[in-house]
């Protein structure tokens, strides 16, 4: 007897890619999965994915394109992140996103992607930390966010 909550294959001929995507663990990394079946439920395709920092690198290289800068430095607070940006892992070689990421990395500019502690990233934590709870969106500033400030002045008084 099928359950109502069990999966259902697709029509002849399709295939059917489920996709899932959740936060695990204290630190509250988002991660996805996904798998393509067949009409008999024969598994041809999966891939998993860190996406929460892999997203965001798309994301700002895109906007700092669309914005006209060439020189960019692109710091990460995610080791496994930071492999997969500059080529050293190559886990995630076929996944779309990292084939997006590769393709604006290949933009004539100049590049460079390093690994960062998650306490010297203190101003994008606290952009990220504001956005919990708000509505699923994109959130744009044209200054900074009074959250941020004392922050983003800590930074520049290091300088």
């Amino acid at each position: 007897m099928r359950s109502e909550l069990s999966w259902r294959p697709p029509c002849d001929g399709w295939v059917k890619a489920n996709s899932y995507a959740t936060v695990i663990g204290c630190g509250g990394f988002a991660y996805s999965g996904s798998v393509i079946r067949n009409a008999v439920g024969e598994w041809i395709f999966d891939f998993s994915v860190l996406v929460d920092e892999l997203c965001a690198a798309l994301d700002v290289l895109c906007h700092a394109w669309r914005l006209g800068f060439r020189k960019v430095e692109l710091e990460v607070d995610n080791f496994s992140a930071c492999k997969i940006l500059v080529g050293d892992l190559k886990a995630l070689f076929n996944s779309s996103l990292v084939i997006r990421i590769r393709e604006m990395l290949s933009k004539p500019r100049e590049m460079h992607v390093t690994h960062v502690f998650c306490e010297m990233n203190s101003v994008v934590d606290g952009l990220v930390r504001m956005t919990k709870g708000k509505e699923i969106g994109e959130w744009v500033y044209s200054s900074p966010p009074w959250e941020v400030r004392s922050m983003l002045t800590a930074d520049m008084r290091s300088l």
